[in-house]
This record gives structure tokens, sequence and C-alpha cells, in this order.
């Protein structure tokens, strides 16, 4: 079975530069077909208004009752701004 092209290259071009954070980044796609980066045990969502190669991602319970504030900025899949202040 082949790949979604958007997961292809996801899977094949993670270049990044560790901020703050010493896990790995892992971009992927949820089991409803969106993109999500994963850095270490949190899941950042991609937010709705990025576009072109800067791609703003938020934590998965930004909209969530505890209203997490922490996000990842990422231009070509490599991280260049981490606000890792998680409050879960």
């Amino acid at each position: 079975m082949a790949l979604p092209a958007m997961e292809q290259r996801m899977q094949s071009d993670y270049n990044y530069r560790r901020i703050g954070n010493r896990e790995r980044p892992v971009f992927g796609v949820s089991q409803r077909g969106k993109p999500i980066l994963l850095i270490g045990r949190f899941r950042y969502n991609l937010h709705t208004g990025s576009m072109g190669s800067k791609v703003f991602w938020t934590c998965y319970k930004w909209g969530s009752s505890c209203k997490c504030r922490a996000s990842v900025t990422t231009i070509a899949n490599c991280i260049v701004k981490s606000k890792n202040e998680h409050n879960h």
C-alpha cells in the first residue's frame, strides 16, 4: 500500500534543530488524515492559518479545557522556534 504524498514527504524530510527539547521530532498523519508533529510525549496539530514553508503547530490541547499554549514553528520541516511550556 503506497503512502500518501504528504506523508512520504514528512517521513523523508525530517531535518530539525534541537531547541529546548532533546527529543527528535516526528512528522506524521493523524487517524483523520491531518498532519501532526510529535516531540517526546507531546502532539502538535497543524495550525489552520499556516501557509507555504513556514508552519505553525499548536499543542493538541490548545482548544481544550486546559488551554495549553505550547507551540512550535517550522520552516521546511526544521524547527526554528519552540514555546515548550505545557500545562498538562
